[in-house]
C-alpha cells in the first residue's frame, strides 16, 4: 500500500464529507427525533414540554450520527486516494 501526501485538497475532501453529510443528516436525524419526541410528551399530556423533549432528543441522537458519519468517511473511495488504517 502506498502512502500518499496530505494535501489541502485531500484535507478538504475529507472535511466536505464530514460537514455536508453531518449537517444534512444532523437536520434530518435531529427533525425526526424532536418530532417523535415532541408528539409522545404531548400525547402523555404535556403538549408543553414537546419542544423541550424534541431538543434533547435531537441532542441525545447526535454522537450516534456523527460516529456514523466518520464510519462513511473511512470507508468512502475518494478520487484518487482513500483513508486507510494500518498497524504501526
Amino acid at each position: 500500500m502506498q502512502e500518499v501526501e496530505l494535501t489541502a485538497h485531500r484535507l478538504l475532501s475529507v472535511w466536505w464529507l464530514m460537514v455536508w453529510r453531518g449537517t444534512l443528516g444532523g437536520i434530518l436525524v435531529g427533525v425526526v427525533a424532536g418530532g417523535l419526541a415532541g408528539f409522545a410528551v404531548a400525547l402523555g399530556g404535556h403538549p408543553e414540554l414537546g419542544a423541550t423533549a424534541g431538543g434533547f432528543a435531537g441532542i441525545a441522537l447526535m454522537p450516534f450520527w456523527w460516529l456514523l458519519i466518520v464510519h462513511m468517511g473511512l470507508k468512502k473511495k475518494y478520487r484518487g486516494f482513500r483513508i486507510a488504517l494500518v498497524s504501526s
